[in-house]
């Protein structure tokens, strides 16, 4: 009796892949002999007939058929090429079908990583101050906007190691010790570093970090934020510079009080011993150097008295253009030899309120003291006086532009270091070896005492210039059209 054949239906889809392979489209013999079997089954020919065509027992072809009956064509070739892998083309089906998901999610996640790096970036480049980020390696990874017009340069010439050529050369090793400690202890970073600005000048920075950290806890490096501080930095200087003349003034104010009485009572005594001692004695000689002696104590408790603003003052109005001409006269007598005094003293000028007596004591200190720094060298003396609009304090703390007559004593000099002018109007403070070192101090206070400003402007071998601000008595129809603009002091 003649075995039934096995039959089985193929789908026209599998069809159109039979014949693929058949026709040469996969270059798998197995694969090639495999769809040769379905194919004869198809037709209906038997396993065991089909087994003598393609090297495949009858019992390899039943199962490919039951195999192509519950999964169709690609499972039933699958599985006879990986035996006991129905499971894994199962999932390799199922992630086929999850992969556009997959996709969709990947695609979602770099949008809103790219929307939340566009908000962080706008957000750092609005910032008042400046912002700057490194890795764990130390090396710059991201700056803001405020910092690279700062610096004016480009973020390529900043990223790395690059920013660290613009700190000032004395703060860089004390930088990289805070970099290197911060780091260390992965801890907030603070530290205070002077940084060059695209104009070229060192500005006082404050900078605050804190360190990020991966999801992982592995340190991703810091983020830090930057404020110029320079500004302030003068303030606080110039206002510890007012508590000190102000003390200084206090101090100097009460030791002339004290002293003068002390040296009231000497002249007086030195006075009634002269009026007694008739004739040449040597005890008269000795009352005429108490008197004498006592005489200068008395010029220098003056000194200290204008310096701490309590010497009582006739105010007049003064024209300072006169007064210079006058003063000038008199003191080509006592400069150097070798220096030449230019002038440059315009008329009608507007008048101060003033003394005059002590606004000549100030012209004067001003000039011996460039007289002196030429050191008996060749040089120049300039004097000038210009009207002009400064800003001035008067008596309130927030300086309001005024107008001023300006006067500029000059000198070509061995000029001043820093130091030197930081204390140059410290009462007693003198770079001669000689002297009490009270002309400037007292030309300051003289200065402050009319509501003024003295300030100076020098450098080592570059001279020096003294800028003093009076302010106007008056401004008159006359006077509209003649102010000069203003300078700032600068060395000669």
């Amino acid at each position: 009796m003649a075995r039934p054949a096995l039959r089985i239906e193929v789908s026209t889809k599998d069809q159109r892949e039979l014949k693929k392979l058949l026709s040469g489209g996969v270059h798998q013999v197995r694969a090639v002999w495999r769809a040769m079997a379905l194919v004869q089954l198809v037709k209906g020919v038997p396993a065991p007939q089909i087994a003598r065509v393609v090297p495949l027992t009858p019992q390899a072809i039943r199962e490919l058929a039951d195999r192509y009956r519950k999964g169709g064509l690609e499972r039933a070739l699958y599985e006879r090429r990986h035996p006991g892998g129905a499971e894994l083309l199962e999932d390799r089906q199922g992630a086929i079908q999850r992969l556009p998901k997959k996709v969709a999610e990947r695609q979602r996640t770099e949008k809103a990583l790219r929307e939340s790096e566009e908000r962080f970036r706008n957000m750092a480049n609005n910032a008042p101050v400046m912002i700057a980020m490194a890795g764990p390696d130390q090396c710059a990874t991201f700056f803001n906007k405020g910092w690279l017009d700062f610096r004016g340069r480009t973020m390529e010439q900043e990223l790395g190691r690059g920013w660290m050529e613009g700190i000032h050369p004395d703060d860089q090793q004390q930088c990289f010790d805070h970099l290197a400690s911060a780091y260390a202890a992965r801890g907030e970073c603070r530290m205070e570093y002077r940084l060059r600005r695209a104009d070229g000048e060192y500005r006082h920075l404050l900078c605050k970090g804190v360190p990020r950290f991966e999801s992982d806890g592995a340190l991703a490096g810091y983020i830090a934020s930057l404020i110029d501080i320079t500004d302030l930095k003068r303030s606080q200087e110039e206002a510890l510079a007012r508590q000190k003349l102000e003390s200084l003034g206090v101090l100097a104010g009460g030791i002339a009080h004290d002293f003068n009485n002390l040296l009231g009572s000497i002249m007086a005594d030195a006075e009634l011993l002269l009026g007694e001692l008739e004739g040449p004695s040597l005890a008269r000689e000795s009352a005429q150097r108490i008197s004498v002696v006592a005489a200068r104590g008395a010029g220098i408790i003056r000194q200290l008295t204008a310096y701490a603003g309590h010497e009582s003052t006739d105010m007049e109005l003064v024209d300072l253009s006169s007064l210079a001409r006058e003063m000038l006269e008199f003191i080509k007598l006592s400069i150097s030899k070798r220096a030449v005094l230019k002038m440059d003293l315009p008329e009608r000028l507007p008048t101060v309120l003033a003394n005059s007596a002590q606004i000549r004591q100030v012209l004067l200190n001003l000039i011996i003291n460039a007289s002196e720094a030429l050191r008996d060298k060749e040089g120049a003396i300039s004097v000038s006086l210009a009207r002009v609009r400064e800003p001035l304090a008067g008596d309130g703390l927030t300086p309001a532009m005024t107008d001023c007559v300006r006067l500029n004593v000059s000198d070509t000099g061995v000029g001043m270091t820093k130091q030197v002018q930081e204390a140059i109007f410290d009462p007693f403070f003198t770079t001669k070896g000689i002297g009490r070192g009270l002309g400037l101090a007292a030309a300051q206070g003289i200065v402050r005492g009319h509501g003024g400003a003295i300030r100076v402007a020098s450098a080592p071998g570059r001279g020096s210039r003294f800028e003093v601000l009076l302010p106007c008595a008056a401004v008159t129809e006359q006077d509209a059209g003649m102010t000069a603009q203003p300078t700032s002091a600068r060395p000669a």
